[in-house]
């Protein structure tokens, strides 16, 4: 997968296109996914990704690799005390007191 193969991150406002990633899942099923963020916990990075056309509530998290070739590559969080602390260095960035945060 190539970093070109995905749009633009600066979305943060409704005149711009989000960022877009094309994901094929092991069922062999593919999605177009909304990149929500990409992030640093210890010394690896993670990205976050919502169907634009599923449910809203349901995030996708991978590892995320850029390659030396300006390739990227995204690994499963097999680990689950991993993905523990993934998911709230997540809630962290995007919610406070319930809310979204719209910084």
């Amino acid at each position: 997968m190539n970093k070109d193969d995905l749009k633009d991150l600066e979305y943060l406002n409704d005149e711009m296109e989000p960022e877009t990633i094309n994901l094929t899942f092991e069922d062999g099923t593919e999605a177009e996914l909304v990149v929500l963020d990409i992030f640093d916990l210890e010394d690896k990075s993670y990205i976050a990704l919502v169907d634009e056309d599923g449910d809203p509530d349901e995030v996708f998290f991978y590892e995320y690799k850029e390659l030396d070739d300006d390739e990227i590559e995204l690994e499963n969080i097999e680990n689950k005390e991993e993905l523990n602390k993934v998911l709230d260095v997540f809630e962290e960035i995007y919610f406070e007191e319930g809310e979204l945060n719209e910084n």
